[in-house]
């Protein structure tokens, strides 16, 4: 007889217990906060300046080097360096140029 009344009252708090839970861990009800992105750091540099990391590196043109030989060599597409170097024309690749390319993605 206990049995009959005891078991709905625990099944009623249990039930009472995991809503409180969710709504505290903000996954039922919750205030929605902004998604926050983080942002890379700034390093030093030797001249006490900082700067923002760079996701390309400097290649030098060498002789008999093509626009699209270089973006073979670097994984990349001709279009990606035209983008990253906006006033280079590929049709004027100088020898000792130095242009901008995608570093690899690890």
């Amino acid at each position: 007889m206990v049995a009959r009344i005891a078991a709905p009252a625990v099944f009623l708090v249990a039930v009472v217990v995991l809503l409180s839970i969710v709504f505290q861990s903000g996954v039922i009800g919750g205030k929605s906060e902004p998604v926050v992105t983080p942002t890379p750091a700034a390093t030093k540099t030797k001249n006490g300046g900082t700067t923002k990391p760079t996701n390309y590196k400097v290649y030098v043109v060498k002789s008999g080097d093509t626009m699209s030989g270089i973006a073979v060599k670097f994984g990349t597409s001709t279009s990606e360096i035209e983008a990253l170097n906006p006033k280079l024309i590929s049709s004027t690749l100088a020898v000792g140029a130095r242009i901008k390319v995608p570093k690899p993605v690890p």
